[in-house]
């Protein structure tokens, strides 16, 4: 009878650790850190604000939780590191989107020397990067010499996101002279193939000349 109980007892108390273990491996990024869940509209720089000059961003309201240098280093190195120095990044969590099978999809703005941007970032379960996709950036336009007075964008990019599929709109400058400026229109679908990569191709593309005015 005693022997009955404790091989219960340890079968209970194994499921147990197999439940926490599942929960810390799909919550290594809970939705509590996140200003929103499951954006599926349009989302831009823009949309986000900054408090005066510090480190402090909000969407909707919602105060962006800033990453820790060693989110930083682990989700955000492998594809800026050749670029950026992490100790100038200002990263925040913007939202945490549906699930996509085992994969966990983030949204993420990150902000540098001269950069800022918008970054939907694939995770397995124990949040290891798998690909990143760039929802947005923007930089300062070096003409404006040492001390830029703000932002240029010289693409602008709206996207829309369903679960494992992103539709994107995108207009880009071209060329600028003799006051005409030409821009693209384009249109791009991304999806994520078996490898859990993003796979982007282009749909639709128009070229526009005209005018420039302020």
């Amino acid at each position: 009878m005693r022997l009955g109980l404790l091989v219960i007892f340890a079968l209970l108390f194994a499921c147990v650790q197999t439940k926490q273990n599942d929960s810390s491996a799909t919550n290594c990024l809970p939705d509590s850190l996140f200003a929103a869940i499951n954006l599926r509209e349009s989302i831009s720089l823009n949309d986000i604000s900054r408090e005066n000059s510090g480190r402090r961003f909000y969407y909707k309201s919602k105060q962006l939780k800033e990453m820790d240098s060693l989110q930083i280093v682990k989700l955000l190195f492998p594809f800026l590191g050749d670029y950026y120095k992490p100790s100038y990044w200002i990263a925040g969590l913007v939202s945490k989107q549906e699930k996509i099978g085992d994969l966990q999809p983030i949204i993420v703005r990150v902000e540098g020397f001269e950069y800022m941007t918008l970054w939907y970032l694939l995770l397995d379960d124990n949040c290891n990067l798998k690909d990143e996709f760039n929802i947005e950036e923007c930089g300062y336009d070096a003409s404006w010499g040492e001390n830029p007075i703000g932002m240029y964008c010289k693409k602008v990019r709206r996207s829309k996101f369903d679960k494992g599929v992103i539709d994107t709109y995108e207009i880009k400058e071209i060329d600028f002279k003799d006051n005409l400026i030409t821009i693209d229109s384009l249109t791009y679908h991304t999806i994520i193939n078996s490898d859990n990569k993003f796979v982007t191709k282009r749909k639709d593309s128009i070229r526009i000349t005209r005018p420039w005015t302020e």
